[in-house]
């Protein structure tokens, strides 16, 4: 797409005109009256950035990068998925005055918004929402390289994943890497092939079956991996020719299985660290919070570790800007949810990204 030319023309019914009268302390408008004075014009110092993103001679015009990028914010911020946020652009003065959209017109469709969201990722521009802000905030003397003040927490972000058990797990390990070998390989199959692709594709266990009949299937499921694997490595094939499922199998098959030298498969009497919880999600971990164990998921945790000064360095009556208009949306707790943004954009929407534990303020 070519670069977008934004209009210099502009007329009596700005949506900035119409509202010009709201009260900055409106609990309804405060903080998007904010982001369009604060937020909006500092983002407009990476525009050139984001314009790498796109040919400037080819194509139709793009929609305006800044913009996205500012719904995008606004998104994880309010928490509306695209289909909402494109609603938004086209009903909500609110969003109208954030982003200083005109009266008539919305932003984008709202299938935009992953494509705009996967171009960042893959210019390696992920961050620069929070790299605005925190800029902004230094800039005015929010932040500090020397401080005392230190605030640390941690909190859990879910996978987005089954939490599977350990049968359900091996099965599925073992029927992605069927499917991933029954594409590669074209020529004779092991006399095993059909028994495994009827178990673990075709037909599906009866997990009412007592536990130790699960117990026989999950163990069965391991020496069937070892079955396949040594079947692959015999064929000589090179590792950079490996399937990825593949590959996840033997991992699965090394965390959670021994194999004597005499060809015995033997179930591991406690699971390492970091084991494979879901062959989709190979890093995602089960994870435990609390002394006594409660809070259970598995995903991975977030440190947040935060130095920042107890009041500005500059007066109170120097930071216009930075004197938020609502004031339940202090810029520190602002900065930190723009943070985990930057962090999740392959995923802004998911719920279990959003919870976050702390509540920084400054004073």
């Amino acid at each position: 797409m070519s670069h977008v030319r934004n209009p210099t023309q502009r007329t009596f019914f700005e949506v900035d005109q119409l509202l010009a009268l709201l009260p900055g302390d409106d609990p309804y408008c405060g903080s998007f009256l904010f982001f369009s004075q604060t937020i909006l014009p500092q983002l407009e110092y990476y525009r050139e950035n984001l314009e790498k993103m796109y040919n400037p001679n080819l194509g139709r015009p793009s929609v305006d990068p800044v913009r996205m990028l500012g719904l995008t914010m606004l998104q994880y911020i309010e928490g509306v998925p695209d289909r909402q946020a494109e609603s938004n652009c086209k009903c909500d003065l609110r969003y109208k005055l954030a982003l200083d959209l005109p009266l008539d017109k919305g932003l984008c469709d709202y299938s935009s918004l992953s494509r705009f969201r996967k171009n960042l990722s893959e210019a390696g521009l992920v961050d620069i929402g929070f790299s605005a802000v925190l800029k902004a905030m230094d800039e005015a003397g929010y932040l500090h390289g020397k401080t005392k003040t230190q605030r640390t927490d941690s909190t859990h972000v879910l996978g987005v994943v089954k939490v599977m058990s350990d049968l359900e797990c091996a099965r599925e390990a073992l029927r992605l890497a069927l499917e991933a070998l029954d594409k590669q390989v074209t020529g004779k199959r092991p006399e095993l092939w059909d028994v495994l692709w009827e178990r673990y594709i075709e037909n599906k266990p009866d997990y009412r079956m007592d536990k130790s009949g699960l117990k026989r299937r999950y163990r069965q499921a391991g020496e069937d991996a070892f079955r396949l694997l040594t079947w692959y490595d015999s064929l000589g094939w090179p590792e950079v020719n490996k399937p990825k499922a593949v590959k996840l199998l033997q991992r699965f098959l090394q965390e959670r299985f021994e194999v004597d030298s005499d060809g015995t498969v033997e179930e591991v009497k406690k699971l390492p660290s970091g084991t494979m919880r879901n062959p989709h999600e190979p890093d995602a971990q089960r994870r435990t919070k609390d002394s006594d164990k409660r809070k259970r998921w598995d995903g991975s945790l977030v440190q947040v570790s935060e130095t920042v000064r107890t009041s500005p360095v500059k007066k109170a009556s120097q930071l216009p800007t930075l004197s938020l208009p609502c004031c339940h949306n202090p810029p520190v707790l602002r900065t930190t949810i723009l943070y985990h943004w930057s962090r999740n954009t392959a995923n802004p929407m998911g719920s279990s990204n959003r919870t976050l534990s702390m509540s920084t303020q400054v004073t």
